[in-house]
Formats: C-alpha cells, sequence, structure tokens
C-alpha cells in the first residue's frame, strides 16, 4: 500500500503542476484511438513507474501511456503474479479544459484478481483506496455504499453519455431507465 500511495502521490505532483496551463504547454497530442493524451500524461505515469520500480524492479507495469513493462519476458502479462496497472490521468478532457474532475487511478492485480486500487483526485485532494479484505477508505476515513436492494433504487452516473458508442450506447440508455434519479 505504501508503495501505491507513493505511486499517486508522485503523479498527483506532476498533473498539479501542469493543471491549467494552456493546451500547447500541455503539448497535446491526439492517440492512436483519437483519445487526447499530454506530456502531463506522459511524465505522471513515468512518476509511478519510477516508484514502483525504485522498490519493486520485478513487477510488472501496465500503464495508460507505455503500456506494459514485462521484466524477464518478451510479452504478455498472462503469466506475471503481480501487475499494477496504471493511469496517470483518467479524464484527460477535463484535465484540458481546466476542470478537476479527472483522476489518478493505480491498482495492483495478483494472479489475475485486484487486491488494491487507489483512486486520487490531486486538485480536489480527495483519494478513495481499497484493498482487498479491508474497508474502504475515502482521506482515511472507512466508508461504504448506501443499502440498495433493486436495480431500481440505485443511482447512475456517468461523466458523459456521449462517452458510450454503438451497443454500449444502447446498453448504457436502456440502463437509464432502470434506474432512480439522484434526488
Amino acid at each position: 500500500l505504501k508503495v501505491a500511495l507513493k505511486a499517486a502521490d508522485a503523479a498527483g505532483k506532476v498533473t498539479r503542476k501542469y493543471f491549467r496551463m494552456t493546451v500547447d504547454d500541455m503539448k497535446l497530442e491526439l492517440k492512436e484511438d483519437e483519445s487526447p493524451v499530454t506530456i502531463a500524461d506522459k511524465e505522471a505515469e513515468q512518476a509511478m513507474r519510477d516508484v514502483i520500480e525504485n522498490y519493486f524492479p520485478e513487477h510488472t507495469i501496465y500503464g495508460e501511456e507505455f503500456g506494459a513493462h514485462l521484466p524477464g519476458r518478451e510479452s504478455g502479462t498472462d503469466d506475471a503474479k503481480l501487475v499494477w496497472v496504471l493511469d496517470p490521468i483518467d479524464g484527460t478532457k477535463s484535465f484540458i479544459t481546466g476542470k478537476p474532475l479527472f483522476g489518478t487511478l493505480v491498482s495492483l492485480v495478483y494472479d489475475g484478481e485486484p487486491i488494491l486500487g487507489i483512486i486520487d483526485q490531486p486538485i480536489l485532494g480527495e483519494r478513495w483506496v481499497g484493498v482487498k479484505g479491508e474497508t474502504t477508505k475515502f482521506n482515511d476515513k472507512t466508508i461504504k455504499v448506501r443499502q440498495c436492494d433493486s436495480l431500481s433504487s440505485s443511482y447512475l452516473y456517468a461523466t458523459s453519455p456521449d462517452m458510450f458508442q454503438g451497443s454500449t450506447a444502447l446498453s448504457f440508455e436502456h440502463l437509464c431507465t432502470k434506474v432512480s434519479p439522484p434526488f
């Protein structure tokens, strides 16, 4: 957990440095899938990788911007026991438009099963930490979900319904008709 928290802290330091800079200063590019990426995404992921590799050089790291680092293997993460999964800026569109509604995601997977996850919002100073077998924490305080006995009494939120395409858009629209509005 200590290393995961340090990785999130390292990413936050980078993203705070670039937050609300001009798009030119962020060196905005489009990836192959047409999604945006900035120098902040790349530097933040590298900062997280540096932290993890310093403590655990033998662990596999799979990141949003640089793909997989596989110590001692040619390819594939399937046979790796421990895999770190990183997204330095989940919500790059929010980031580049100056909205603080993005987060850094850090997870650790053991033998195919997630055992640790962090959602860190460095601008808002909010952090969720989940560890297998332990209660989830929000800013170091124990949290839990509200009681919800059916889909119709549950809430649903997405950053934008436009993020869904094709059959997933239809599935999202259908799901929206089955849940309650959050008010």
